[in-house]
């Protein structure tokens, strides 16, 4: 049965493109100005949590969100015989460069999230990417007062 789903996946998605952003590193990402770095985790965190991700982890430089990723495709293309549910997992990188923060976002579906099997396939590019561009130029003008 997985294996007609990935068929059928496939032969659905297969000629779909995927969207190269163009920034320095070919993610989303955004260099936030006149913002200080907690004030612009506090943000991130706070619309994260409201799209109903958990943290995983936060650190000076980096933010790790998580969420279940229950969409039958997801599963039949990700999920294992361990653990059937994949993880999203969303890392936002934070460096400080010419009187601003560049921020990077990085997309992942984690296979075996939390044990030793882990498989991490990279999300980048497609539909997400540009999303998640708009996500930074949203939070941006959020803290600019720009609406």
């Amino acid at each position: 049965m997985k294996k007609c789903l990935v068929f059928v996946s496939l032969v659905l998605f297969g000629c779909a493109t995927t969207q190269t952003l163009k920034t320095p590193s070919g993610k989303p990402e955004f260099t936030f100005y006149k913002v200080q770095r907690k004030e612009l985790a506090n943000a991130i965190l706070n619309r994260m949590i409201t799209k109903g991700y958990s943290v995983k982890q936060v650190t000076d430089y980096t933010i790790v969100m998580r969420k279940a990723e229950t969409g039958i495709l997801t599963g039949a293309l990700f999920g294992s015989r361990y653990d059937s549910t994949p993880e999203r997992r969303i890392t936002f990188t934070f460096v400080e460069v010419d009187s601003g923060i560049r921020t990077i976002i990085a997309d992942q579906i984690v296979t075996n999230p939390g044990s030793a099997f882990e498989k991490i396939t990279e999300m980048d590019g497609g539909k997400a990417s540009g999303q998640e561009q708009d996500f930074l130029q949203a939070i941006s003008d959020s803290l600019t007062g720009k609406k």
